[in-house]
């Protein structure tokens, strides 16, 4: 089978191509003093969302400015009006950690690295939004 002429058109078309790119028209102005032309169409909104909106249930207002932040450290828990809550739950930790045996304080070693840790502290609320603890 003598493939040759089954890709000459293609290879023509290829050569012609390849040897007209790197060329430059004369009379292309590259943009300079060119002129767009503007769309007389006229614009309008989708109909789709023509009637769509947007509102926010007021009971979600209410939440959001009632909303009270949950510390993101020692210093703010032990210092917001829920304190006696959150040393409660400091605690409570604290003592779930040593009774699971998770860690157990030691002197550091002279020239060791010690690993950090961070406390996270946030409401647990239930379905209506009410804190069940902390």
């Amino acid at each position: 089978m003598n493939l040759e002429k089954h890709f000459k058109p293609l290879l023509s078309y290829l050569w012609k191509a390849s040897s007209s790119d790197g060329e430059e028209d004369d009379d292309d102005d590259s943009g300079a003093g060119a002129s767009f032309r503007r769309s007389t169409r006229i614009r309008r909104p989708n109909a789709r969302l023509f009637d769509y909106e947007i509102e926010v249930p007021e009971s979600l207002v209410i939440q959001a400015m009632n909303a009270v932040m949950d510390p993101t450290s020692v210093d703010e828990a032990l210092g917001a009006p829920d304190s006696e809550k959150w040393v409660e739950a400091l605690n409570k930790e604290f003592g779930d950690l040593l009774r699971n045996n998770t860690w157990e304080p030691v002197e550091k070693p002279v020239g060791a690295k010690v690993l950090t840790s961070k406390w996270v502290f946030v409401r647990k609320r239930n379905a209506q939004g009410q804190v069940e603890r902390h």
